[in-house]
């Protein structure tokens, strides 16, 4: 079953802050602050330091990380500069520009090798097993993504990713009670975490 819990997100280390720092500005460096300028859908992200709280917060060291929506790379490059053992992130295949942004970032950075920028569309989503049962923790920026995808999401998180332990969903702080969105996912054991309605 799926409890929410509510926790203050774990402070990141001085260390992980740096290395999710250096993703951000090597990302910037490759796209003059236009990372995510001529996206398909919805465009948006978290700060680093927010970032790096909530990956701290999911544990992602020594696991592997999914992101449903990852936008430029940025935050499979910060699960893995984190201590990730691997990041797989889906993106809409319109968004494919967003790929050249993240090879080259990778490119830049050490230990990035472990990470996947996939375009394919979260609604079609059919991911082979062997990445359905390494993945362990969920990320996905919710701003203003349609209430479809969200389900979808929270779907896949139930049905098709069978050893998932946390999930951060980053939604805004005008979120309305977030039980209500997970009544779909009580055949679970996942737990999830969030903090003043901004994540679970």
């Amino acid at each position: 079953m799926y409890r929410w819990h509510p926790c203050t997100l774990l402070q990141a280390t001085q260390e992980q802050k740096d290395a999710v720092s250096l993703v951000f500005r090597t990302v910037r460096s490759k796209t003059m602050g236009l990372g995510q300028s001529g996206c398909v859908g919805i465009s948006g992200s978290v700060r680093g330091g927010s970032l790096a709280k909530i990956f701290n917060s999911l544990r992602v060291s020594n696991h592997f990380v999914v992101v449903f929506g990852c936008g430029n790379g940025d935050t499979l490059l910060s699960a893995q500069a984190m201590g990730a053992r691997g990041a797989i992130g889906y993106e809409l295949p319109d968004n494919a520009s967003n790929r050249i942004i993240f090879e080259a970032v990778a490119k830049e950075l050490p230990n990035s090798s472990a990470s996947e920028w996939i375009a394919q569309d979260i609604m079609n989503l059919d991911m082979p097993l062997q990445f359905r049962e390494r993945m362990t923790c969920v990320y996905s920026f919710w701003v203003g993504m349609p209430p479809h995808v969200q389900d979808r999401i929270l779907d896949l998180c139930s049905t098709r990713l069978p050893n998932v332990g946390s999930i951060a969903l980053f939604l805004d702080r005008k979120w309305p009670d977030p039980q209500t969105g997970v009544m779909m996912l009580q055949s679970t054991d996942c737990i999830m975490e969030f903090d003043d309605g901004n994540c679970i």
